[in-house]
């Protein structure tokens, strides 16, 4: 009763803006064979994403798992400048001036296998109406450290097939992407080995509670700020750091 009356008077106290609809892709293979593989970083993300915005059951659509989340972004006027690790784990004062910006995420999760992930992107972004612009790739990306992660702009899919898919169908190479780290693994067993194993129950943990909030922190301050903001306070986590050492 106490949290909802502090958040009650914290939106008395507020602005309220708008930003337009964005979609989220998470890349990944269906499957029970798949499911909490390193590969499959970018449906994990999606999950959380889903599960932290109460989105409404999955629908099926354009090759693809579709639900859209009506998204509310509380900024605390003197708190904007803080990092994205600050901002996911603050609590809401009410006694504080605070922006709200409010708007629709769409959170997918293509279906068609990984090497042909663009068919469902290019129609999903038909059919929602959403501009590549506003578009975002979530991917598994092995050349940053497990639990680390970035947000980049435009570049190669780096060996990674399910983003070459979706940069061949939209003919584009500035896709923004938000990358997860996974490592490259021991040597032996090989990178595919690596890529296709489940993540340790401890490390899938790790993501869970410390570094998909931070993820979810930085995809808002995309959508709200754009790519720019984004990446200036999400690079900071290239190199890992969010996941507990012991």
């Amino acid at each position: 009763a106490a949290a909802a009356a502090a958040a009650a008077a914290a939106k008395t106290a507020s602005s309220r803006k708008t930003f337009d609809d964005h979609l989220v892709v998470g890349l990944g293979n269906p499957g029970a064979d798949y499911t909490h593989t390193r590969h499959n970083a970018g449906f994990l993300l999606i999950d959380f994403l889903a599960h932290a915005y109460g989105a409404p059951a999955w629908r099926s659509q354009c090759g693809a798992l579709l639900t859209s989340a009506e998204v509310e972004v509380v900024e605390q006027h003197e708190e904007q400048q803080r990092g994205l690790l600050e901002q996911a784990v603050r609590e809401q004062s009410a006694a504080r001036a605070c922006t709200v910006h409010v708007g629709r995420i769409h959170l997918a999760k293509p279906q068609t296998f990984m090497n042909r992930s663009g068919d469902a992107v290019e129609k999903l972004m038909a059919a929602l109406g959403v501009p590549r612009s506003r578009l975002l790739v979530v991917a598994d990306d092995i050349y940053l450290p497990e639990g680390g992660f970035c947000i980049r702009r435009k570049g190669s899919a780096g060996g990674h097939n399910g983003v070459a898919s979706v940069q061949a169908c939209l003919r584009a190479s500035d896709l923004v992407r938000l990358k997860i780290g996974v490592g490259r693994g021991a040597a032996v067993g090989g990178l595919h080995t690596h890529v296709l194993a489940r993540l340790p129950p401890a490390v899938l943990a790790g993501l869970r509670a410390h570094a998909f909030p931070v993820m979810k922190a930085s995809i808002e301050q995309l959508c709200v700020h754009g790519v720019e903001r984004a990446m200036e306070s999400a690079n900071r986590y290239r190199k890992g750091g969010l996941l507990p050492t012991d």
